[in-house]
């Protein structure tokens, strides 16, 4: 890490480093009253926290969850897909009061802490004179040290209970890209920024379209007059953006709102060609929407725009709601999928994936009877087509603790490392593939040092001998060290 302090739950304070433990309860907040004109004197943001009579509902879904689909006042867009009455939150979730008051509690502990450097800067400042010395706000060895402590009682940490071939994550930094939103700095932080393209050029992309980048606001979810509102005052000094961080607006509501794509990106496949000659598919895509994969959009986590799953088939275009669990999806006719990752210290590599998806077919491999279609340099890469009859991905939950279960018996998975090829039938990924949480499927694909650091090329793909295209595969994460 290189924060000087950990946020995190009261089980890592055994970590030895400094931590910071926030709670998602109520614990401490005013009660709100049964009698209705009392509640005023509560605090807007701290009622219906904690209730005086069960009657009051306050767990209830109505209580915790505030969503709204469209606003009908809108006139410059007409949505082509019925908007729905939302629905949905588990009774695990924990609602928009509960991120409310949790955020509020990370924030004073952060304006605490600047607070105290204030403080110190000026006491220091008023005695030694400027600049402040170096001791008091150079924070590398203390960054060190936080480092140190963590790393001198990771064999005794819950980290080390994970399975053996796992445990390197408890004391290497790791690296990784990634599918699922929201996620800071999307368009670097994607697979698609490592995948290597096929030779004409085709990478997974996202086909649909955004059909309205603006704010939908609600006059019920607005902060009461009076009341205090953290957005506004966080926001009061904020510069606007500099003319180049969106993407130019050609007028259209098509537009799509978010910074401008990276010319210029963190890391640049290096195209050489494999050893075996192992070369892209043009069968792999990206998970749709619609089964909560990749969402169309800007879909950084943040409010700063209004893009994300805003595409024409959204049937609940206001909920800015940007959690999805995307990911490349492949079968058995799709090829190699080829990921170029640089600067590897370690040499560990790590593959999340996911088994139990059974529809919706691969698209693009519609039609093939042969791997890549038969392709085997160079072809156009085929349009997406619209897809029907997929079932929800909640309805997914109950087959998912099944892992490679769901595959036909005859599914071979292989992976390359640097050209270097090994197979796995169903057996062996039955032994290697590991379930580390309720929808956490990983692979460790290499745990070797090398000398140097280097970089290297981590090809994938399923093979299976009968079962046509009843193999897939979807990979949302490459980890790496």
């Amino acid at each position: 890490t290189r924060v000087p302090f950990f946020i995190g739950e009261a089980n890592f304070r055994t970590s030895g480093a400094e931590i910071a433990v926030l709670k998602q309860d109520a614990n401490g907040m005013p009660t709100t009253p049964m009698d209705e004109p009392g509640r005023s004197a509560v605090p807007w943001a701290a009622r219906y926290l904690v209730c005086e009579k069960d009657e009051m509902n306050c767990g209830k879904p109505a209580m915790r969850f505030d969503r709204l689909c469209w606003d009908e006042t809108i006139t410059d867009y007409l949505p082509t897909t019925k908007q729905k009455d939302p629905s949905g939150g588990g009774g695990w979730h924990p609602g928009w009061r509960t991120h409310r008051l949790t955020s509020r509690k990370m924030g004073l502990l952060f304006l605490h802490a600047l607070e105290h450097a204030v403080a110190l800067w000026q006491e220091k400042t008023s005695g030694g004179g400027y600049p402040l010395d170096g001791q008091y706000w150079h924070v590398t060895e203390h960054y060190a040290e936080q480092r140190r402590a963590s790393l001198a009682t990771v064999a005794d940490s819950a980290c080390m209970k994970f399975h053996e071939s796992l445990r390197k994550v408890c004391s290497v930094p790791m690296r990784g890209r990634s599918e699922f939103t929201g996620r800071a700095n999307p368009d670097r932080t994607s697979l698609r920024s490592i995948i290597r393209p096929t030779k004409d050029g085709y990478v997974p992309k996202m086909e649909q379209e955004v059909v309205y980048d603006k704010a939908v606001s609600f006059d019920r979810q607005q902060i009461p007059k009076g009341e205090v509102d953290i957005r506004a005052i966080v926001g009061a000094r904020r510069l606007g953006p500099a003319a180049d961080t969106d993407v130019a607006a050609t007028g259209a509501a098509h537009t799509e709102r978010g910074p401008a794509v990276d010319t210029d990106p963190l890391h640049t496949p290096h195209l050489r060609a494999l050893a075996n000659k192992i070369v892209p598919g043009h069968g792999w895509e990206l998970l749709p929407g619609k089964d909560n994969g990749v969402p169309v959009g800007y879909c950084d986590g943040s409010t700063d725009y209004h893009s994300c799953k805003r595409d024409a088939a959204t049937d609940c275009l206001a909920n800015d709601h940007q959690d999805a669990r995307g990911g490349v999806f492949g079968d058995d006719l799709s090829g190699w999928i080829v990921f170029d990752i640089d600067k590897v210290t370690e040499g560990f590599v790590v593959l999340k994936l996911e088994t139990w998806h059974t529809t919706p077919l691969d698209v693009r491999t519609e039609g093939w009877t042969e791997i890549d279609n038969g392709r085997k340099r160079r072809l156009t890469a085929e349009e997406m087509e619209e897809l029907t009859g997929e079932e929800r991905e909640e309805a997914l939950y109950p087959r998912r603790g099944l892992l490679v279960s769901h595959w036909p018996d005859d599914i071979v998975l292989d992976f390359a490392v640097d050209g270097v090829v090994t197979t796995m039938d169903k057996d062996m990924l039955t032994e290697k593939v590991m379930h580390t949480q309720r929808v956490v499927e990983l692979l460790v694909l290499h745990d070797k040092k090398p000398a140097k650091p280097k970089d290297m090329e981590i090809a994938v793909r399923v093979r299976c001998a009968t079962s046509v295209r009843k193999c897939h595969i979807n990979i949302t994460h490459l980890y790496w060290a």
